[in-house]
Formats: structure tokens, C-alpha cells, sequence
């Protein structure tokens, strides 16, 4: 499944968004992240104070996205498998950038094979 502009103009009006992990025992891990770029089937998150959850994800890939708006009337939930990446062209990429916002990441995690599910709240 793909991201439409909208979802992926929403997400970036949103800023934050919620990253779930679970440890190979099953305990779960929430952080809040801003994502550092999102295309239509993917999101790549820059590792810069991550441990437990990247820890989560070299055992586990399966991750959980949240997105939510201001007025809490419209959420993206999304599901993907992550991969940790510590070099190549995606991490060089993200890595410029991240460094040009003051950051400096030690990997970054590419959240792909997403399902999408839109929610909004009804009057």
C-alpha cells in the first residue's frame, strides 16, 4: 500500500508522530519522532537517541506510526516492517540533512511494506 499526498502532506503538517516497537518478548516501546522524509511507500526516522527502540527493531521489524492532528479529529495509523541502516546512499542522504538541522544520526530507520488506516472522528 502507498501513502497519498494527502496522508503524507498530514504527517508533515503534524510534525510529531508516535513509533511503536516490541521487544522479541513482547514489550512494547512508544516514542514520539519527527520523521525525517516520507515518499509514497516509505518513512525514514534518523536514529540520534533511540537505543531500545532500534534495539526492538534489529529483533523485531515490525513497527507501529501514529499520526494525529491538533484537534485530535484525524489519525494515520501505519504498520511497516523497519530496517536499520548505518550506511549507504539512504543513510548519506538523511544524514546531510539531519546534520543541517543541528543532528547527528547514527542510523536511520526505513519503514517500508506499510498498511495504512485512516481514521476520522464523526459529528
Amino acid at each position: 500500500m502507498e501513502l497519498t499526498d494527502e496522508q503524507i502532506r498530514f504527517i508533515n503538517e503534524n510534525e510529531v508522530i508516535t513509533f511503536a516497537t516490541s521487544s522479541l518478548d513482547g514489550t512494547p516501546r512508544n516514542v514520539y519522532v519527527c520523521p525525517s522524509m516520507i515518499s509514497y511507500d516509505k518513512i525514514i526516522i534518523s536514529d540520534v537517541k533511540m537505543v531500545k527502540s532500534c534495539q526492538n527493531i534489529k529483533n523485531n521489524p515490525k513497527v507501529f506510526i501514529t499520526s494525529i492532528n491538533k484537534d485530535y479529529s484525524k489519525w494515520l495509523k501505519i504498520s511497516g516492517i523497519a530496517k536499520y541502516e548505518v550506511d549507504g546512499e539512504m543513510f548519506d542522504n538523511i544524514y546531510d540533512l539531519e546534520m543541517s538541522r543541528g543532528y547527528k544520526p547514527k542510523a536511520v530507520i526505513v519503514v517500508e511494506n506499510i498498511e495504512i488506516e485512516e481514521i476520522e472522528e464523526q459529528d
